[in-house]
């Protein structure tokens, strides 16, 4: 039986959610409170592990970054590696996908922090829906995305959490630029060498329902390897291409998880040419 780590609330209650969960992180950074070199300015949003705020710097340059830090609430000691894990992968990618981390330290109470460039832009289903971007667009948007996880993969990472919220478009002097964000979850190869993989419980879940692939629907996140991120790159060009999922799960509200994993285990994935009708 794989656990869950989260359960899916609609959109509306995961913004309350996000909020409320925050606030305590909010009042001990507040706007205006420094943290290194940078001033905080407002919340971006809240991650498994970490708290999210969009912050300035002045000195000795002057530009907008993401300053993530270590929620209140993350007290264990996995909590606190996967987020070190995370400042660790991203430090070690440089690639025009992927943010760059530019600085990092420890507050006061002790709970790490590190600043990383600011990505602004739609995820990229928003950006298709809205933009009714040609089919040569999308497939222009799916290689940068494919291009960037291939970097990922020969540097030896696994994000395990591809998604559309984690796959940003932003106008770029003219032209349509993918990011990809959020590591928080992400695997090294080196992992199951240095006793890590021990972070992740056999039998959750990391990563969201839709985008699973059977093997981590079955065995949980443990089993992930790349195979994890192809497969979810390959719903993500079904849902950029089609806008629909290739396997019918069920609204998470009505059909209970184990149906949903039991759809992504069985069921054959509908043709794109089936998805476009």
């Amino acid at each position: 039986m794989v656990i869950p780590e989260e359960h899916e609330l609609p959109e509306p209650a995961r913004a309350a959610e996000m909020l409320r969960a925050a606030s305590e992180d909010v009042e001990t950074l507040m706007p205006g409170a420094r943290v290194g070199a940078f001033r905080v300015e407002s919340l971006i949003g809240r991650g498994a592990h970490g708290v999210v705020f969009r912050a300035a710097q002045d000195q000795p340059w002057r530009r907008t970054v993401a300053l993530k830090v270590l929620r209140h609430d993350a007290e264990t000691v996995r909590d606190q590696r996967r987020f070190e894990l995370e400042q660790q992968t991203l430090a070690s990618l440089s690639h025009p996908g992927i943010a760059a981390v530019l600085d990092a330290g420890r507050l006061p109470d002790g709970r790490p922090w590190f600043a990383m460039e600011l990505v602004e832009g739609m995820p990229i289903d928003a950006m298709v829906r809205r933009e009714r971007l040609a089919l040569s667009q999308r497939l222009s948007l799916l290689s940068q995305l494919c291009e960037t996880v291939a970097y990922a993969h020969r540097k030896g990472v696994i994000h395990r959490d591809l998604k559309p919220s984690n796959v940003l478009v932003s106008d770029d002097g003219g032209s349509l630029r993918v990011r990809v964000l959020d590591f928080g979850v992400a695997r090294t190869a080196t992992e199951r060498n240095d006793g890590a993989d021990r972070l992740t419980m056999t039998g959750h879940l990391v990563g969201t329902i839709e985008f699973l692939s059977p093997e981590v629907a079955e065995h949980g996140a443990a089993s992930a390897d790349v195979r994890t991120d192809i497969y979810a790159l390959g719903v993500l060009t079904c849902v950029v291409l089609t806008t629909r999922l290739p396997v019918e799960l069920g609204d998470a509200r009505v059909t209970p998880l184990d149906e949903r994993l039991r759809r992504i285990r069985m069921d054959a994935p509908r043709s794109l040419a089936r998805l476009a009708a």
